[in-house]
């Protein structure tokens, strides 16, 4: 089986279920007839209905073949062990033997099966039978070392690399001392029949202690029982001789062992103090269980010391909790070596098959560990020290402890003995089946009385790891083809199998390898949630390292460099950076350091915004890295022309290649790739370098001049190399910045968003850029752009034109349409007031569009029709719904629509007199789709998902005959969509929200009033919802838009706290707050609006703990009065008509030392004057409207501090003076009482002016205007 191929996960899934069920047969069968020989073991050889066979060999007791399966007792008949304990230790030994040599599997080297059971006091070995024999051994020996194997090459190749995993040595061994061995001299490795190889004999793997140890000295067997645990010899610096301290390993005998006492030295005087030391500042809590015991072992085990030092651990150990802990598991340990001597007796005593002496053997000593009796005191004060100090490595017990009559159950919290009881039991294979008995330990341990009817006892087994790994590997694999829940569940019976597999051997590379794979396959899943993901890419991390799997390592770190899981969580993507950053420089792979490059790069990109100084410091630090690679790695690693290309695509425009090119010679360069010779110049044309989005203004505000200083010279230098500029809101006063530097013809895109830079400087670059701009963006641009859209002729090569509540007229557009520009292929056009069907209808000229979006006041249905008649190839049509001609769409143009074969994003206004079957002829392409005021109903709604499974994008507004209950059709096939919008008339059943599918990321539920067209306010209605709230699914979403009455504080808080991945959270029209708290680490955005409670008390308070939010926004919540937040890092604050408490204001805006916007609205119940001009140094936007009880106390230390203001509103306020405002570029004053002097003296230092409303401002006359305009006769550009 072990030979079935695993080409793909299916292959593999089915060969490790056929090894895992062939393991289990062999364990049943083993435990089936190994039972048997136990219980028969001295009955005469007659009476036996397994007989025993003559196999040979020292060791051991009687041996039986049967089923197959070779069976073999742990026994001291030949005295060759102390005692019939060491005996069973030795059988332990070999089975650890092999499951050290399983984890580092070939195809061609093979193990037996092995199980160990114990029963009544015996331990029975059952192995599967192999096919070899007397002339089979090519490696060791099987005559104690008279005759050494060493024949067969390729053994003996695998043995070497074997020794070098496992950190054993080579060494001369057997009776001549002749012949060299990796591992024990006795080991066997024999050419099976059927040609492949098996191993025999794993009993001494590893290297004994030193017998010249006071402890071991007393013990004769010691060499063949106290071993070295595999996890320590590997901490050793150089490889141990598994022969120490025997007669195999007399050879160079003095080097051998002294390297096994420095080890074992380490151990005493290091390893154990440390582990002691560390139990002391650890604690376990209030839920303590028989599993602690188990993590306390392998913990012990993992650090590489034996059980039998617990004693000395316990001496390291000052938490008495731990020392209590520690001694119960010596006790039990004890405990158990009595009840098997003493089973042994009564086993030989009786001869027969009879059960019950047994039972009784069991329930009286049991009691012991409980009872109140002479007999008891003997047993704890006497009985069980004796076997405690023989079993364990001094020091164990306290001098204290020592003493003849000191009880050990003084020591032992009463809470603990049912605990102590209930492991002994578990170690012996005992079961409390009575109920109540289990209840009476646990009320009243000291009272308790076990009954022998209380009781049955099973055989324990101790096998190798075969079955967990297989089930292990198995399930993991068909994790992935089930749905989100089933898989997760089958994930964690993953997870629990290999913790199982990692308690009995914790370096286990090979279970560690297919570990790890399983969980990055799971990390490609992209219908699961993106953290989970996360969390799968952590573990396999984890796991890497515990593994030492070094390629593995390195493949974490180029996993997150160049498939970064698209997670928006900034904690996240940091911890992937620092976890491939520690990756990448642990792991010996010679293409880590390029890596390293690009985790450095992609990293500092991730700080841009937040710790400018950190990016910088990632930056030097990519550099460094790149200084210091060596032109040899650049050849070995044959750096490519496709290879070169992706490290300047995913390095996001770092000059990285021109430094690696830098450090070729031609002839190396010639080795790298031949064309890279000619195209060296080609590869420093391709580095791309992009104003840093959103950030300039930004870094500039808060004084951090360095990155304008690097693009700057970057600027002067490389001007080519600039393909791109994004200006948001970029400041006006960094026109002469803009203007010499920015001078580049090699620009091909340009985004403007809310952006100040002067219109004729844009103008006289764009002169020189609209030849080759591709790309053109502008969003909520202040001033005309009319005159850049005259630039544009019929040579230039733009793609896409984006313009969105922008100042655009009908003669600029036809100008611009008029050129015919063969290349465009994006046209949006959106929310501009001034455009007319007159020059839209030039767009009929553009039948090669492949996206085209446009309000409806700007086109006509006759339009549309005559355009899509032209152009069947549209892929993208949005059309949004303004009170327009073409709001309401016809029939025929629908026809039309549904003929675009290759549409895939449709966004449709009044669909009211389309048809339902019509509706059902969308093109099956689509995967974005938005239908409004429209007659469809809850069937039509599920044959069109139906018909569209692959849709990413789902709205439906206004269509009063779709309800709830259509969200039940959704499931788990719909794995595609993230984006869902609906509006319901009806009270929403939140329980179908359960059918949601798990990959949905985006939800907008609005529930209104279908009579009223308005939210309900129906009390007793809304209340009646509430409880049906709780089943809200949230746990994936990313954006909650919910307009929902009947939204209480417990659902609020609920939908907040399960909601780990949500950024954007916005409550409209909810009646039932009060007292709303929002717990999370991933918000970033929350609105409130309109959310009026119905009772008495009010909404009064929100309670905020949220550190990465950064906008807030409140609206419309008149009888909120305060709000708490806990936050640095808040960018905007807005309120409107609201009660806002001063006092909790200033406490919440004395932190945010990053705020950018502030908006206050309707606020007249405070003053405001505790303000200084400590507070909004980094403002940007302040808009102050209809709070006439507004101090200018407030206003004046504000407006002085802000500095960097860039735009200001003061409407329906009183303003008593206004003070110096140089860098402002729009000013608001509509509908107040200001003179013109207060007006010109604010402005008389301000060269930035380019926008400005006075509209109902009294008391100005018309020569004021030609007194503005004088201050700004180039900058303004509205008044």
């Amino acid at each position: 089986m072990i030979d079935l191929p695993e080409i793909n996960s299916e292959d593999m899934c089915t060969k490790y279920q056929s090894i895992a069920k062939l393991a289990k047969d062999f364990e049943e069968t083993a435990l089936t007839y190994g039972v048997i020989i136990i219980k028969e073991t001295y009955l005469p050889v007659e009476l036996k209905s397994i007989k025993p066979v003559n196999v040979g060999g020292i060791a051991g007791g009687e041996k039986y073949i049967f089923h197959g399966i070779f069976f073999k007792f742990a026994t001291n008949q030949k005295n060759i062990y102390d005692s019939e304990e060491s005996a069973q230790k030795a059988a332990a030994h070999d089975l650890r033997g092999l499951l050290n040599h399983n984890k580092f599997p070939n195809l061609r080297v093979r193990y037996p099966m092995m199980v160990i059971i114990d029963y009544l006091g015996m331990r029975l070995v059952a192995m599967s039978i192999l096919p070899v024999g007397d002339t089979t051994l090519v490696y060791g020996s099987c005559d104690g070392g008279k005759s050494i194997h060493k024949s067969d090459p390729v053994v003996n190749k695998h043995m070497k690399w074997l020794a070098k995993q496992l950190n054993l040595k080579k060494h001369f061994t057997g009776k001549d001392q002749k012949t060299s061995l990796y591992g024990p001299g006795d080991i066997e490795v024999h050419t099976g029949t059927d040609g492949r190889y098996y191993v025999l004999d794993f009993h001494r793997t590893f290297p004994p202690e030193p017998t010249t140890s006071l402890w071991n000295s007393k013990q004769k067997d010691s060499f063949l029982v106290n071993l070295l645990r595999p996890e320590l010899v590997l901490q050793s610096p150089h490889p141990l001789s598994s022969d120490v301290f025997s007669a195999f390993g007399s050879h160079d005998r003095e080097i051998h062992n002294s390297e096994v006492e420095r080890i074992h030295e380490k151990l005493l005087n290091e390893v154990i103090p440390k582990f002691g030391e560390s139990l002391s500042s650890k604690s376990f809590g209030n839920l303590i269980d028989v599993g602690l015991f188990q993590e306390l072992i392998q913990s012990i085990h993992s650090n590489g010391i034996n059980v039998r030092y617990l004693g000395m651990i316990r001496n390291h150990t000052q938490n008495s909790e731990w020392r209590a802990i520690i001694l119960i598991e010596m006790i039990v340990r004890a405990f158990k070596s009595i009840i098997e001597d003493k089973l042994r007796i009564k086993m030989k005593e009786l001869s027969s098959l009879a059960i019950h002496p047994y039972i009784e053997i069991y329930a009286q000593n049991l009691n012991m560990l409980v009872a109140r009796s002479p007999e008891a005191d003997v047993f704890w004060k006497k009985t069980l020290k004796e076997v405690i100090i023989k079993k364990f490595v001094s020091p164990c017990l306290s001098n204290e402890e020592l003493n003849e009559g000191f009880d050990l159950r003084s020591i032992i919290q009463e809470s603990l003995i049912p605990l102590m009881f209930l492991q002994c039991c578990n170690k012996l294979g005992v079961m409390i089946q009575s109920q109540r008995a289990k209840e009476a330990l646990l009320s009243d341990c000291y009272s308790f009385t076990l009954l022998g009817t209380d009781i049955k006892f099973n055989p324990t087994i101790k096998s190798t790891n075969t079955i967990l790994l297989c089930d292990a590997v198995s399930t993991g694999i068909i994790a992935k083809n089930y749905s989100v829940k089933t898989g997760m569940r089958l994930i964690q019976v993953t997870e629990n199998l290999f913790e199982k597999l990692y308690a009995n051997t914790p370096f286990n590379p090979y279970a560690q390898k297919l570990h790890f794979g399983i969980l990055t396959s799971y990390t490609f899943l992209s219908p699961w949630l993106i953290s989970d993901r996360i969390e799968f890419l952590k573990r396999a991390h984890h796991i890497a390292l515990q593994g030492r799997l070094n390629h593995c390592v390195f493949q974490i770190g180029s996993f997150v460099a160049h498939k970064l899981i698209p997670s928006d969580d900034f904690a996240s993507k940091n911890e992937l950076f620092s976890m491939a950053k520690e990756c990448l420089e642990s792991c010996d792979v010679p293409e880590s350091t390029l890596e390293l490059c690009i985790i450095y790069s992609k990293w500092a990109s991730l700080h841009r915004f937040t710790n400018p100084k950190l990016a910088e410091q990632l930056l030097n630090q990519l550099y460094k890295t790149v200084k210091n690679i060596s032109p040899d790695l650049l050849v070995t690693s044959k750096i490519t022309r496709q290879k070169a290309e992706e490290l300047i695509k995913e390095l996001n425009g770092k000059s990285i290649w021109s430094l690696l090119c830098d450090k070729l010679t031609p002839g190396q360069i010639h080795v790298v790739d031949k064309q890279v010779i000619e195209d060296k110049i080609h590869y420093n044309s391709l580095l791309v370098s992009t104003l840093i989005k959103g950030c300039v203004h930004h870094l500039v505000a808060r004084k951090e001049y360095w990155m304008l200083d690097a693009l700057e010279t970057f600027f002067i230098k490389f001007p080519q190399r600039i393909k791109g500029l994004i200006l948001s809101r970029y400041p006006k006063r960094l026109d002469p910045f803009f203007k010499n530097n920015i001078k580049s013809s090699s620009i091909k895109t340009l985004n403007l968003k809310e952006s100040f830079v002067s219109v004729d400087v844009l103008t006289t670059s764009l002169q020189q850029w609209c030849i080759y701009l591709k790309k053109l963006i502008l969003d909520k641009v202040q001033w005309n752009i009319n005159p850049i859209l005259f630039l544009f002729t019929s040579t230039s090569k733009l793609e896409i034109l984006s313009v969105k509540q922008t100042n655009i007229n009908d003669q600029a557009l036809s100008n611009f349409l008029s050129s015919n520009i063969k290349t465009l292929k994006v046209l949006k056009i959106t929310d501009c007031k001034n455009l007319s069907p007159t020059s839209t209808n030039l767009l009929l000229r553009y039948d090669q569009l492949q996206m085209l979006h446009v309000s409806c006041s700007s086109i006509s249905n006759e339009f549309l029709s005559q355009y899509l008649s032209k152009n069947s190839s549209l892929e993208s049509l949005h059309l949004k719904g303004d009170k327009g001609d073409c709001d309401l769409i016809s029939e025929s143009v629908f026809d039309l629509i549904t003929s675009c074969s290759r549409l895939n994003s449709l966004k449709l206004p009044d669909c009211s007199q389309i048809s339902l079957q019509k509706l059902l002829l969308f093109p099956t392409t689509l995967l974005k789709l938005s239908i409004n005021h429209s007659p469809i109903d809850n069937q039509t709604f599920t044959q069109l998902l139906e018909k569209h499974s692959n849709l990413v994008s789902c709205s439906t507004e206004r269509c009063p005959n779709v309800t709830s209950h259509s969200l039940s059709h959704l499931s788990d096939n719909f794995t595609s969509l993230k984006k869902l919008r609906l509006e319901f008339y009806e009270h929403l059943d939140m329980n179908v929200l359960w059918a949601l599918p798990d990959r949905l990321q985006s939800l907008s539920l609005k529930i209104l009033n279908q009579e009223k067209n308005s939210k309900s306010t129906d009390k007793e209605s809304l209340v009646s919802m509430v409880p049906q709230m709780q089943a809200f699914k949230t746990t994936y979403f990313r954006y909650l838009d919910l307009h929902i009455p009947a939204l209480d504080d417990e659902t609020f808080n609920h939908i907040a706290q399960n909601s780990p991945f949500l950024e954007v959270l916005k409550i409209v029209g909810s009646s039932c707050l009060s007292h709303p708290v929002i717990s999370s680490n991933n918000l970033n955005v929350l609105i409130l609006k309109d959310c009026i409670s119905l009772e008495s008390d009010a909404i009064s308070k929100i309670s905020l703990d949220c550190p990465n939010i950064f906008k807030l926004k409140v609206v419309n919540c008149k009888l909120l009065s305060n709000i708490s937040i806990h936050n640095e890092r808040l960018n905007y604050f807005g309120w409107k008509n609201g009660k806002l408490e001063e006092n909790q204001f200033y406490d919440m805006l004395k932190k945010c030392d990053q705020l950018q916007t502030l908006k206050l609205e309707g606020c007249d119940n405070g003053t405001f004057n505790k303000f200084s001009r400590d507070f909004f140094s980094n403002l940007l936007e302040l808009s102050i409207e209809n709070s006439p009880n507004l101090s200018s106390d407030f206003l004046k230390p504000t407006l002085n501090n802000c500095t960097n203001l860039l735009h200001l509103t003061m409407r329906k306020i009183e303003i008593k003076e206004l003070f110096g405002l140089p860098n402002l570029s729009i000013l608001d004053l509509a509908q107040n009482t200001i003179t013109e002097n207060q007006i010109l003296s604010a402005l008389s230092s301000n060269s930035q002016l380019q926008k400005m409303n006075l509209q109902g401002c009294s008391g100005l006359s018309p020569t004021f205007l030609n007194h503005l305009t004088t201050l700004h006769p180039s900058t303004l550009i509205s008044l």
